[in-house]
């Protein structure tokens, strides 16, 4: 752990964990394609990670602990960027299922309902509905 992280706000350090576990997915499978890396990198940047955190993130995904949210759209947001990556290369390997399984526990979702909702998650967003829109419709997509 570098000096920096002691020093970090509890935002910051959700948001790198958080990060943390989007790397871990896309190298679930023990390989980060080019379709999965811009992906991360878009992410990176809309989380104002640097240049230098992204590259040592790649390195050391462990190096971060899991701080899940405590509002529900929130986690809902969080979860469905999980998605976003693990369907990001057109595979879903069982692997990557099993690191989201794991990951959506810790975010409070129902185990039961994981891979129907990637599903439905998928099938949304390759229609073109937008993240926040999904968020608004989560609820609905864990009852179904």
């Amino acid at each position: 752990m570098s000096i920096d992280q002691y020093f970090e706000s509890g935002e910051q350090k959700q948001v790198k964990g958080h990060f943390s576990n989007l790397v871990k997915i896309a190298n679930a499978d023990g390989n980060i394609d080019d379709k999965e890396k811009t992906l991360l990198q878009q992410l990176a940047k809309s989380f104002h990670i640097t240049d230098a955190e992204f590259e040592e993130m790649l390195q050391h995904d462990s190096a971060y602990d899991f701080y899940p949210p405590v509002m529900k759209e929130d986690r809902y947001r969080r979860f469905i960027n999980l998605v976003k990556v693990v369907v990001a290369d057109g595979k879903t390997g069982e692997f990557e299922m099993r690191t989201l399984k794991r990951l959506a526990v810790g975010l409070d979702l129902p185990l039961l309902n994981i891979e129907r909702m990637v599903k439905a998650i998928t099938e949304k967003l390759n229609e073109g509905t937008d993240t926040e829109t999904l968020i608004e419709e989560f609820d609905s997509l864990i009852r179904s």
